[in-house]
């Protein structure tokens, strides 16, 4: 499939027909809007929009440095030929093509303890609930629609049978991405009445999201009379609003485990340097401020507070990051603790050196594993600004 990156003030529309001219020759007219992948490469997040297109008049290649050949294909070749699983699930959902063993579907299993303990079985659960009131509900939208044409049925069904394989499978996300595509093919199985109510209590949720896809929504629908293409095209977006939003929910997640994974550890050292070395905390003075245990005692307490202050950050996020960023965050929140961390270890080195003091407690260790959580917790959000504030500059 075609793809490439946006030019300078250029639109996401005008680039999806520009390079696919160029690394095909077709020009082409832009219909529906499908969807997006995300996938990593060289170590940085992208994501790709896609639309469907109608080909008109053939040139020739412009790009030919990187293009070798250029050829149409079925769906199942395509499937055949593709090298990466997200994409080769992609043009599964929107082909509505059979997944079949030869070509299935790309999917991450949940098998994380964390996710059996917290969420995964209440989530599948759920989405087994769903796709069986669906089913009902296509069985009898499919018997009570007139002629012959009953295509969107069909591509109802297998959209269906993917969602429950990515229920069996552990992927709840990719299982609603699938029983979403359903729903919206019985879209042509409704009558006018029914269209119609359906837009008006779209255009209700569309008051609930916040973005440009609320108006996007709205424009679909129209004023006139609502076409059923229409009413599934505004659908798409709001499913595509929440998509969105639930994957957000899922990468802070990942980042929590992340943190989960830090202090784990730290706490298990904390214990056994407790355990094995107590002697050195009890006999805590300056002559042995920089023994090992108590240094590495420290530099717990300072993770801690950093790790605490990346937690509450994640926890208090308004939402309004886009998920490139929040992909990018999994790279930089080891380097938030850890920085933190480090600025707890130099307070301590300040502490020790009497630049300040506590009055009361020098010489305390008590005091000095204080201040470590204290500057841990103070120096990740200095670290954390400093970074946004690069952000915002560039």
């Amino acid at each position: 499939m075609p793809k490439g990156k946006l030019e300078t003030n250029e639109s996401f529309q005008s680039a999806a027909s520009r390079e696919v001219k160029e690394e095909t020759g077709w020009d082409c007219e832009l219909g529906q809007y499908l969807g997006a992948i995300g996938y990593e490469a060289k170590g940085f997040p992208k994501v790709v929009l896609f639309w469907r297109m109608a080909p008109i008049t053939q040139g020739e290649i412009l790009n030919k440095e990187e293009i070798v050949k250029s050829e149409w294909v079925s769906v199942r070749d395509a499937l055949r030929l593709m090298n990466y699983g997200s994409e080769r699930d992609f043009l599964a959902r929107v082909t509505s093509y059979p997944a079949t063993d030869e070509f299935s579907l790309a999917v991450r299993p949940g098998n994380s303890w964390l996710d059996k303990l917290f969420h995964l079985k209440r989530a599948r659960a759920r989405l087994s609930r769903e796709c069986e009131v669906f089913g009902v509900e296509l069985r009898f939208l499919e018997g009570r629609a007139e002629g012959p044409d009953k295509t969107w049925a069909e591509a109802a069904r297998r959209h269906l049978s993917a969602a429950r394989r990515y229920e069996k499978a552990g992927e709840i996300e990719g299982g609603w991405v699938c029983l979403h595509a359903a729903q919206r093919q019985t879209v042509f199985g409704l009558d006018p009445k029914e269209v119609l109510h359906r837009a008006q209590i779209l255009r209700l949720e569309a008051k609930k999201i916040s973005s440009w896809r609320a108006d996007a929504i709205n424009s679909s629908l129209g004023k006139d009379e609502i076409t059923r293409e229409q009413l599934s095209f505004a659908m798409a977006l709001r499913d595509e609003h929440f998509a969105n939003r639930y994957h957000k929910v899922w990468l802070s997640g990942d980042q929590l485990r992340i943190l989960i994974g830090i202090c784990g550890p730290a706490l298990l050292l904390f214990v056994l340097l407790i355990t094995f070395r107590l002697q050195a905390f009890l006999d805590y003075d300056s002559e042995n401020a920089w023994s090992w245990p108590v240094v590495l005692a420290v530099m717990v307490f300072g993770l801690m507070g950093a790790s605490f202050s990346c937690a509450q950050s994640l926890i208090g996020e308004t939402g309004i990051r886009s998920i490139p960023e929040r992909v990018a965050d999994h790279y930089v929140t080891l380097t938030r603790v850890f920085s933190g961390a480090m600025v707890g270890l130099a307070s301590y080195s300040f502490y020790v050196s009497k630049a300040f003091t506590i009055k009361g407690l020098e010489d305390s260790i008590g005091a000095a594993f204080t201040i470590a959580f204290i500057f841990g917790y103070s120096g990740e959000k200095l670290v954390a600004r400093v970074a946004n504030k690069g952000t915002e500059m560039k």
